[in-house]
C-alpha cells in the first residue's frame, strides 16, 4: 500500500488561547482537507513597538514552528492566516479620550477611554499602518517559498465579534470560548453561514472591501469580523456540506445586490 500523501497546511497566527480554542474544532470539521496548525502569539505582533517589519515577523513565526515541532515543512503550506484584533486602531485620535479613571484602555462604540492617550496613539498608528499593509500582501515567503497569505480581523477583539461582549477579563474570554465551542458542536459547518452574519453592517462579503469597510470613522470599534472571507478563499478545501452552505451564503449575497 502507498504512503498516504500528506495534507496541505492551512497554518492560523493568533493572539491569544480564546482565538484557538473557539477555531481550532470548527476549522478541524469545516477544512477537513487540510491539516489546520495554529500558532498562538501570546501577543500582539501588529502594535509591536520594536518590530520594524510585519512580513518578517510573521515569516519567522512559521519558521520557527517549522523548525521546533517539525510536524510539517514549508513546502506543506497551502495558506498562512493572521488573525488580529483591530481595538479601534483606525478611529480619529479624536476618538482617544483621556479618563484618569482607567487602569487600562476601555473600547467603547465611539471612542476609546484611557489614561494615557499619547500611548494608544502611538499604538494606534503602528497598529493601523501595520494592518494596512499585510491586508494588501498577497503571500509571505517562509524558507524561500511563497506562501498565500491573508489577514482576518476581530473588530474591536474576538469577543466583541462573535459575542458583542467588549472589555472582558481573562476568565471570562475563556468561559465564552468555552460555550462557542458547545454551541457549534455537532454543527460546526453552520458557523460559514453565520459568519456572514457577523460581517461588520453594511459591509459586503468580499476580502478587500472588508479592509476598506473596517477603516472608515468608527468601525474599528464596531462588532465584526470578516473570517467569512477565509472560508470563500479556501473554499475547494471544505466539506461538501461546507461548501453547500458556502455556495448558498453566495447565492444569498449576489440575489441581495
Amino acid at each position: 500500500m502507498g504512503r498516504r500523501k500528506a495534507k496541505k497546511v492551512i497554518f492560523i497566527l493568533v493572539e491569544g488561547p480564546t482565538d484557538k480554542e473557539c477555531y481550532q474544532n470548527l476549522f478541524d470539521v469545516i477544512f477537513d482537507q487540510s491539516q489546520i496548525v495554529f500558532n498562538i502569539n501570546h501577543c500582539d505582533i501588529t502594535s509591536d513597538f520594536n518590530s520594524t517589519n510585519i512580513n518578517h515577523q510573521i515569516s519567522n513565526l512559521v519558521k520557527q514552528k517549522i523548525e521546533n515541532e517539525r510536524i510539517f515543512k514549508a513546502g506543506d503550506l497551502l495558506q498562512i492566516v493572521l488573525m488580529s484584533d483591530t481595538d479601534g486602531c483606525f478611529i480619529d485620535p479624536s476618538k482617544i479620550v483621556e479618563d484618569l479613571d482607567c487602569t487600562k484602555p476601555v473600547y467603547e462604540s465611539d471612542c476609546i477611554r484611557t489614561s494615557n492617550c499619547e500611548m494608544i496613539q502611538k499604538r494606534n498608528e503602528i497598529k493601523g499602518q501595520r494592518l494596512s499593509k499585510i491586508a494588501s500582501v498577497p503571500e509571505v515567503n517562509v524558507l524561500r517559498k511563497p506562501v498565500p497569505f491573508m489577514a482576518v480581523y476581530h473588530s474591536c477583539n474576538l469577543e466583541h465579534a462573535l459575542f458583542h461582549k467588549n472589555n472582558l477579563t481573562p476568565e471570562q474570554k475563556e468561559e465564552f470560548a468555552f460555550k462557542f465551542t458547545d454551541q457549534y458542536e455537532g454543527r460546526e459547518t453552520d458557523f460559514i453561514e453565520d459568519s456572514r452574519e457577523y460581517l461588520p453592517d453594511g459591509c459586503k462579503a468580499e476580502y478587500a472591501e472588508s479592509w476598506r469597510y473596517i477603516k472608515i470613522g468608527t468601525n474599528s470599534l464596531k462588532p465584526g469580523t470578516n473570517v467569512f472571507c477565509l472560508f470563500q478563499e479556501l473554499q475547494e478545501y471544505l466539506t461538501p456540506k461546507g461548501l453547500k452552505v458556502l455556495e448558498s451564503c453566495i447565492q444569498k449575497e449576489n440575489s441581495s445586490i
